[in-house]
């Protein structure tokens, strides 16, 4: 009688452990058949991107005016772009489609979207970073934002709406393509030059912020009205006659330096009058640097003086110097 009720209890606590395992089960099952959607995604952008490197002319045609052009997994295998064999629907009873449209130029952004039924939400997020570099997704949480799938980058999803049999929506997958004349762009800035490609792999699209951080090891900064940050710079200096003052080492524009003259009359008529004429010199032992010389000319009323120089305190000179841009 014992050994049938250990039998029972142990059936029972196995059909219990069988039942609570039954979810992860099943979705060992199933994840195979959700990692294809990833790997058809991927397939058609690759195809995509081929497509459009190839017929960059006719798809930029065909956006003018802010118009979206649309492309068929079936023009893609009538062009040889994409296997034959390729059916269109993945696990989730989700087509593709590609949407492209133009930014600025020769500039195109394409979206190879997934259509119709959404992605569950767990799943999408799941099979997003495996649908290659360029893929993203649209949630629940953020219907309005198409997000890279790793970060990175994001796109409105209403820069792709309004397409008929196509509306990107919570539960998509999108893979977010950038074109530069049928160059294919990433989204993340490039630290090498690209030559091939122009500027736009170095250049930034948005506000930089450092978050508290420093900008290091900056040659210069040049403003948007061609004028060099360096030379926007001034190190003033109040210095006595015979002060070295190194020069400003200049990646653009040429040193500078610039000093004030005075006169001044005891009765504002004439003698007696006192004159300072501040002036440098490039220092022949130094070739980097300038001396400073600070001449004081005192004329009394019978209109004979002196020249001397000022010492310390009593005879200074505000020195300004800069690079400055030719």
């Amino acid at each position: 009688m014992k050994d049938l009720f250990a039998f029972v209890v142990v059936t029972l606590l196995s059909i219990a452990a069988f039942i609570g395992a039954a979810p992860a089960l099943r979705r060992a099952v199933d994840q195979p058949f959700e990692n294809s959607a990833a790997s058809m995604a991927l397939l058609v952008t690759d195809s995509a991107v081929e497509y459009i490197r190839t017929y960059y002319g006719a798809v930029l045609s065909a956006t003018a005016g802010g118009t979206i052009a649309q492309i068929t997994p079936a023009m893609l295998q009538a062009t040889g772009k994409l296997d034959p064999a390729f059916t269109d629907g993945n696990y989730f009873g989700q087509t593709h489609r590609v949407l492209v449209r133009r930014l600025s130029g020769n500039q195109l952004q394409a979206a190879v979207a997934t259509c119709g039924a959404a992605m569950p939400e767990d799943v999408l997020f799941r099979l997003a970073p495996l649908a290659g570099k360029h893929a993203g997704l649209v949630s629940s949480t953020d219907p309005a934002t198409i997000r890279g799938a790793v970060a990175g980058w994001t796109v409105p999803s209403s820069a792709f709406g309004g397409v008929a049999g196509c509306a990107i929506a919570p539960g998509s997958l999108v893979s977010v393509v950038f074109f530069d004349d049928g160059a294919v762009l990433s989204p993340y800035m490039s630290r090498l030059p690209m030559p091939e490609f122009g500027t736009e792999p170095n250049t930034m699209r948005t506000n930089q912020y450092m978050g508290g951080n420093t900008i290091e090891d900056v040659m210069d900064i040049r403003l948007s009205n061609g004028q060099w940050l360096s030379t926007a710079l001034s190190e003033i200096d109040l210095v006595q006659d015979g002060a070295v003052l190194a020069k400003p080492t200049c990646v653009h524009g040429v040193p500078r330096l610039w000093m004030a003259s005075g006169v001044f009359s005891g009765n504002g008529t004439g003698h007696p009058l006192v004159g300072v004429q501040p002036w440098a010199e490039d220092n022949p032992a130094d070739s980097s640097t300038w001396i400073v010389h600070v001449p004081i000319w005192t004329t009394n009323a019978a209109g004979t003086g002196t020249e001397s120089a000022g010492s310390g305190p009593h005879g200074l000179a505000m020195v300004v110097r800069k690079c400055q841009q030719t």
